[in-house]
């Protein structure tokens, strides 16, 4: 899946880059789907086998059902590109 939105995403940027329009956008991509951990406790009743959603805490149904987003482009601060943030968004912060 991440090769085919690779794919997709080299498509797209050269579309843009073709009708001159890239140097004015900003590209951001965001998931919040976290991979189901097992259950804890004598009544646990999810079977599915859990993954990991290292480095980031909690999974599916908690409050802690972390996300990544990842900013490219227009508006991007020179002194921000290839960094990392630590920092809590929301979806509707993007608005």
């Amino acid at each position: 899946m991440v090769r085919a939105l690779d794919e997709q995403l080299l498509n797209v940027t050269r579309a843009l880059d073709e009708a001159g329009y890239l140097e004015n956008t900003l590209i951001l991509f965001t998931n919040e789907n976290p991979a189901p951990t097992p259950p804890k406790g004598k009544n646990a009743t999810f079977t599915a086998i859990g993954g990991s959603n290292y480095p980031q805490r909690g999974s599916k149904h908690t409050l802690w059902g972390d996300g990544a987003a990842y900013v490219w482009g227009a508006g991007v601060p020179v002194e921000a590109r290839g960094s990392e943030s630590g920092a809590l968004m929301h979806a509707v912060d993007l608005f």
